[in-house]
């Protein structure tokens, strides 16, 4: 084969009297500065206006429970798939006190917020 690896996509299309076919390779790299630990953002949510009530979960989203700190949620996110960050609530804000959510995406756009923790998987930042 003249590609770098066999990864890639074929189209195939029937046409009056035979098939053709089109090969090409994809680039599955991603540009940018690889971090490789978590970031953690004090005073942050990364889950604001995502979920409408505590305790919800979204198909992005998922509610892992209420957990008496910011490590337990990050444990908790550790310990399930896919995790790509989590947001933790602290306990001055009322119902959604506790509350511990994981991010199935790599989505990362905290707003601030007091009493809050989230932290962010490893990634790839490409913006730098």
């Amino acid at each position: 084969y003249p590609y770098k690896n066999i990864k890639g996509a074929e189209i195939r299309t029937w046409r009056i009297g035979h098939w053709f076919s089109w090969m090409f390779e994809i680039d599955h790299t991603v540009k940018g500065r690889k971090v490789d630990h978590w970031t953690i953002a004090e005073k942050s949510n990364n889950i604001a206006g995502a979920v409408d009530n505590p305790g919800d979960s979204t198909d992005s989203i998922k509610f892992l429970g209420n957990m008496n700190t910011s490590d337990e949620c990050w444990a908790k996110c550790n310990e399930t798939t896919p995790c790509m960050g989590w947001t933790w609530h602290g306990a001055t804000l009322g119902d959604w006190a506790f509350g511990c959510y994981g991010r199935v995406y790599d989505e990362w756009n905290p707003s601030p917020q007091d009493d809050m923790v989230s932290g962010r998987a490893p990634h790839v930042n490409p913006d730098e």
